[in-house]
């Protein structure tokens, strides 16, 4: 698969449809930084195999409906560093990555739209700012980039779960089904891990099979009786706490094949995938303080290029996921999400991009397991969203987007108001 120009080139290790995804809300090539010219030594130290990403999101949104109508700013600044051992002549096929993570809001809390799948996909829905080194990793690859065993603090949302081209949206729909949320160990709660990767690809990246499994430590959906809660957080420590008996493993794999079709060579890409959170998690979505054991769910994702990877012009990059999870442990029993994106829509801006996404979220009517805000059970959450990305000089982004989030959180009964959100990003890559 050919990577959007909002993917991080992780250059060297592994073929293009493997290399791991930096989970920011997009990472822009040096040539699209805004201290890429006037700092040119940097272009000259990414060519040896540091590379150091600024990457600061605004988000300015005004909601019609939700809990409260509310108004609502986040910001997000992203530092992160990328240091390929192998180029730098240090320790052949390996790779070092870290990324230190600042957020905050202002003005109405980003917690009053209702919603479970997760509006804004910077808003961390933890009700306070935050301020930590999220990932530290190392990477190693062998065989020739066939195998790579990846070890440290980790996003498992960037090697499972996950649609490359799907970056630009703002609900989480796009990264991630709705029934996963309550355990994967992702951001802003990446967690200490170890994942092992297999590559069958092709030298163009494009056919073949693929594979990988992970083991985290998943503490922050694990129930400790010390405490009587969940936790504690795992994004913003270490590796302290690791082994102290209520861990709570999380496991993951997935895989499957990729393709091309048709004379054009568009690609494709399936992959099947199973979770499992080991020992006790506190259900702190139901209304009793329910306590599920060894949680677990599948999920699959689709993607399909409309493009040759040299093709010029107008490109569609369309995607769909599907989760399913226990009813009697998961709040959200079956998710399903299709969208599209249409890179370089316009003629003389290719750059730009713009796109569409559906999905649809069905709760437990387990009301043990969860309750929406105000008190229902089951239901359906359904988000809808389209976005055009502008693409401007000096490493600036302007996106105005719109979503419509129908019963947000669900409900058969008592059900918050459907939501209407427009929202203004603007990223700036340093």
């Amino acid at each position: 698969m050919v990577q959007p120009s909002t993917s991080m080139q992780l250059p060297g290790l592994q073929p293009e449809a493997e290399r791991p995804r930096v989970v920011v809300p997009g990472s822009p090539e040096l040539d699209q930084r805004m201290l890429d010219e006037p700092l040119p030594w940097r272009r000259r130290l990414s060519e040896q195999g540091i590379d150091a990403l600024v990457l600061a999101t605004l988000d300015l949104s005004k909601v019609s409906g939700g809990i409260g109508n509310p108004a609502i700013g986040q910001a997000l600044i992203d530092l992160a560093v990328t240091a390929n051992l192998d180029r730098l002549g240090v320790v052949p096929g390996a790779e070092v990555f870290a990324s230190l993570q600042w957020w905050d809001w202002f003005g109405d809390s980003p917690t009053q739209i209702g919603d479970w799948w997760g509006w804004d996909a910077i808003n961390p829905a933890i009700g306070q700012e935050i301020f930590q080194l999220s990932e530290l990793w190392w990477q190693q690859s062998m065989a020739d980039g066939a195998f790579a065993i990846m070890i440290g603090k980790i996003d498992a949302n960037r090697m499972f779960a996950t649609i490359g081209s799907a970056g630009p949206f703002l609900n989480t729909a796009d990264s991630m089904p709705a029934t996963m949320l309550g355990y994967m160990p992702t951001y802003p709660n990446p967690a200490m891990g170890a994942v092992a990767s297999w590559s069958g690809l092709d030298a163009d990246g494009l056919r073949g099979w693929s594979a990988r499994a992970g083991v985290f430590d998943g503490s922050n959906a694990a129930y400790d009786p010390s405490t009587g809660q969940n936790g504690p957080r795992t994004g913003n420590r270490g590796p302290g706490g690791l082994f102290d008996g209520h861990w709570g493993p999380y496991w993951i794999a997935e895989g499957g094949p990729s393709w091309t079709a048709g004379e054009h060579s568009w690609a494709g890409t399936f992959t099947l995938g199973g979770w499992f959170q080991g020992g006790q998690s506190l259900l702190t979505s139901g209304n009793d303080g329910s306590i599920s054991r060894d949680a677990g769910g599948m999920y699959a994702t689709l993607t399909h290029a409309l493009h040759a990877p040299d093709e010029s012009g107008g490109r569609w990059d369309l995607f769909a996921q599907f989760g399913w999870s226990a009813p009697s442990s998961d709040a959200a029993e079956l998710s399903l999400a299709i969208g599209g994106i249409c890179s370089s829509p316009l003629p003389g801006r290719p750059n730009d991009q713009w796109g569409l996404l559906a999905g649809v979220a069905e709760f437990t009517d387990d009301a043990s397991v969860y309750v929406n805000a105000l008190g229902s059970t089951g239901g359906q959450e359904s988000v809808l969203e389209a976005f055009y990305l502008f693409a401007l000089p000096h490493g600036i982004t302007l996106q105005p987007d719109l979503q419509w989030i129908g019963t947000p959180g669900g409900g058969d009964g008592a059900t918050v108001d459907d939501a209407l959100i427009g929202t203004i990003r603007v990223q700036i890559a340093c």
